[in-house]
């Protein structure tokens, strides 16, 4: 099985973040925002936000049908990808 990752780093107290990742750089984008498309109409989480100063999320996409795989510390689905939109937004994109 082969998998692409995604890993971030987000501190919230500077905004900045680290990307470590297995995907070209130049397509890193690319992946972020069909991730972040597809939880579109996903519904509301309900949970409750984690208080952390960094989180930390690992996305992983399998290639061989295309899924996407998350984990992340940040206690809700909204706030996981309120900080992925956030990493979007610097990422360099195609």
């Amino acid at each position: 099985m082969s998998r692409l990752y995604l890993n971030v780093t987000y501190n919230v107290e500077t905004d900045t973040f680290e990307v470590a990742s297995n995907i070209k750089p130049e397509r890193q984008s690319d992946v972020l925002a069909d991730f972040i498309h597809g939880q579109v109409g996903a519904g509301k989480d309900e949970s409750a936000p984690a208080e952390r100063k960094v989180y930390s999320i690992r996305l992983q996409l399998d290639l061989s049908d295309d899924t996407f795989y998350v984990k992340h510390d940040c206690g809700n689905k909204g706030l996981r990808d309120g900080i992925l939109m956030r990493v979007l937004k610097d990422l360099p994109s195609t």
